[in-house]
């Protein structure tokens, strides 16, 4: 009976040192060691190096745009004997196909290609075509294709040239399509070529 009390006794002494060892153990010894226990320089968030490097400035990188096209930095072009010559097949087309039915606009939308005098002219080509194709119910037309032209003259300091254009011509009232050619006379007015003269040669 005395054994069993001894050795009760002993168990709870032990267990008692055991649980103040390990409340010492955890409590005081098992600390997590900082920089300032140790005295070791807490890190900043800067470090200092022995030498400095150059300072980075960060640019953003403009957005990819489309390249623009700027024609008032183009130089103008300058018209040439071919290139007249060409103005002068696409006036003729519109110049010689018409009908009495179409109020000869054809003639009086290429006023803006023709200086003043021959303004005055195409006015009066008009009344005479009115009058010698009266629409009066029966249709009549016809129409022109340029084929070719030929310059006879360019001079561009003058500013004068003259270009013969032969054309295909298909009347609208059964006839067989026939060639005639027409003789144009240009002038350069203010930089720009206009055509001063036209006519149809038989």
């Amino acid at each position: 009976m005395d054994n069993n009390r001894k050795n009760m006794g002993i168990l709870i002494v032990s267990l008692g040192v055991i649980i103040i060892i390990l409340i010492i153990y955890f409590g005081f010894l098992k600390k997590t060691p900082t920089g300032t226990d140790l005295n070791i320089p807490v890190a900043t968030t800067t470090a200092e190096l022995p030498y400095s490097l150059p300072a980075s400035t960060v640019t953003s990188t403009p957005e990819a745009t489309e390249p623009t096209y700027d024609i008032s930095k183009e130089t103008p072009h300058q018209i040439g004997s071919e290139d007249l010559g060409k103005i002068a097949m696409a006036f003729s087309e519109r110049l010689g196909s018409f009908s009495n039915q179409s109020g000869y606009n054809n003639i009086t939308d290429l006023k803006i290609f023709m200086t003043e005098s021959m303004k005055t002219w195409a006015d009066s080509y008009v009344t005479q075509l009115t009058e010698q194709y009266k629409n009066n119910g029966t249709f009549y037309g016809i129409t022109t294709h340029s084929l070719l032209f030929k310059v006879n003259s360019f001079d561009d300091q003058k500013g004068e040239a003259k270009i013969t254009v032969s054309t295909q011509r298909d009347e609208q009232n059964g006839a067989e399509a026939y060639n005639q050619d027409i003789y144009l006379g240009f002038l350069k007015v203010n930089g720009e070529w206009l055509v001063n003269e036209a006519y149809w040669i038989k």
